[in-house]
């Protein structure tokens, strides 16, 4: 059970009273009771989805679904019935060898698994009756009161209701590197186009990360309700059998047709020799059994085992030993997402600067730039690709003023004193910056172009020197010197 889906409709106004939203919410400014809290847990269950418990008894029965082991077992009740005890107690032995030295590997990376997902517990700072407290985060329902800030990551499908425009990194949702931008008054009219994220802005989905801003959100759906939930469901269904698994069919099936049209045909050949029936039947048996690959199951499960060790070697869990043989089919992997196989950051590639300022000069003024808390992609990335002493030079700059980013200007300014006088440094897009140069070089909008033309994110810098003592403004924002 989940709380209604909310939806962006054209009906709703841009400013939305705050008491309107938390009453359409079920909730309220000071967050959920106690007693209420525990009454919607009830109704709606735990936030989490998926279970961390392991059963012996589903890893051996994936064991048992092996069709060469049935050829075998028919084997050995077939040997034990012609009275050839001996080999149907060796029969059975190999395929028990075999059915056991699976089991052991895989029930145990399946308790590794488990083991690993019961180390990580997360809390979320949540209102309850006006009180800020750390709630673990299964326990939240529909309703609660969440505060989010740098880092956090979102405990549930929720709503914002106060605060600013923040930076949410959805690549867990979406696969993409770039944050996107969300905010409570971002509301507006769904396109017949839009993804279900793109007609939700003032919405955050579970799993996503805040990089940049503050709010306070109500949740509306938990667990298996949430998006996440419900790609975790689509995810949690019976694999398709693998192409090493049909062939192993295929090749079970095949055997026992030679088997059976084999020991017919013995049959019917020594019951035309005047052999007596029950030595006829005992002899075709004999000829079927022959021909049963007895350790093949054996060796194709001690050669996954084998690779499922190497793997293991390189901090690799292997969860199902069939998949070994899958991997190493493969021979070209596609992908579509950037964030889904690589880190999903944001890398600093080079400096283009004009000739009259160096790279490292550019690189400092882009690092200095800023609040100082490099808390954005972008200044994480800036930061990361700096020297040890140009991000000494950058912490010794003395601000005087900032002016923040903000998401309608799309730059930042600051005003460092520099003995030659304050100057004013101005980064974000390019669009925005070049906007308020004084002129553009020719040669800076050839980079710019090339640059958005191979896929890069760029981020431009400008500047000019202002009058001592002056606050820093918009209006300042103008005549700048690009570098």
């Amino acid at each position: 059970m989940h709380a209604p889906p909310i939806q962006a409709s054209s009906s709703l106004p841009t400013a939305e009273p705050t008491a309107d939203r938390y009453a359409r919410l079920e909730s309220g400014r000071e967050g959920l009771s106690d007693e209420e809290a525990a009454g919607r847990l009830v109704q709606h269950g735990a936030n989490q989805f998926g279970s961390n418990r392991v059963t012996a008894w589903s890893v051996l029965a994936r064991q048992l679904r092996n069709p060469l082991l049935a050829l075998l077992l028919v084997a050995a009740l077939l040997s034990a019935f012609v009275g050839q005890y001996s080999d149907a107690v060796v029969i059975a032995l190999i395929a028990s060898a075999s059915v056991g030295l699976g089991f052991v590997d895989e029930y145990r990376t399946e308790r590794s698994v488990a083991s690993l997902r019961q180390r990580i517990s997360h809390t979320a700072t949540v209102l309850r009756s006006g009180r800020v407290l750390r709630v673990p985060v299964a326990e939240l329902v529909p309703g609660d009161v969440v505060m989010l800030g740098v880092g956090t990551v979102v405990p549930a499908d929720v709503v914002l209701v106060e605060g600013h425009e923040i930076e949410l990194d959805e690549s867990v949702i979406t696969g993409e590197s770039l944050p996107v931008i969300k905010g409570a008054t971002m509301l507006g009219a769904p396109t017949s186009t839009s993804t279900e994220a793109d007609r939700s802005p003032e919405q955050a989905w579970m799993g996503t990360v805040v990089r940049r801003g503050e709010a306070r959100a109500v949740v509306v759906a938990t667990g298996a309700a949430t998006m996440l939930g419900r790609i975790a469901q689509q995810l949690d269904v019976v694999p398709e059998a693998s192409g090493f698994m049909i062939g192993l069919r295929r090749f079970s099936r095949f055997l026992a047709s030679v088997g059976l049209a084999l020991a017919g045909a013995v049959f019917v050949i020594n019951l035309l020799l005047h052999r007596g029936v029950l030595e006829a039947a005992t002899f075709s048996l004999a000829i079927a059994i022959g021909i049963t690959p007895q350790l093949l199951p054996a060796i194709v499960t001690m050669s996954l085992a084998t690779g499922s060790k190497r793997l293991a070697d390189q901090n690799v869990l292997v969860k199902r030993l069939v998949s070994i043989e899958d991997l190493g089919n493969v021979d070209v992997l596609y992908t579509d997402k950037t964030g889904t196989l690589t880190e999903g950051k944001i890398g600093f590639d080079r400096c283009v600067a004009t000739s009259e300022t160096g790279s490292d000069d550019l690189l400092l003024l882009g690092l200095a730039c800023g609040d100082g808390t490099h808390t954005s992609t972008i200044d994480e990335a800036l930061w990361r690709s700096a020297t040890p002493a140009l991000q000494g030079a950058a912490t010794t700059r003395s601000i005087v003023d900032h002016l923040p980013f903000d998401y309608e200007r799309r730059r930042e300014s600051v005003i460092m004193q520099l003995p030659a006088g304050p100057l004013l440094v101005c980064k974000g897009a390019p669009e925005s910056v070049f906007a308020c140069a004084s002129s553009i070089p020719a040669q800076m909008a050839a980079a710019l172009d090339a640059a958005f033309a191979a896929g890069a994110r760029v981020i431009a810098v400008a500047r000019k020197m202002v009058p001592a003592g002056a606050a820093l403004r918009v209006e300042d924002e103008a005549g700048l010197e690009i570098v």
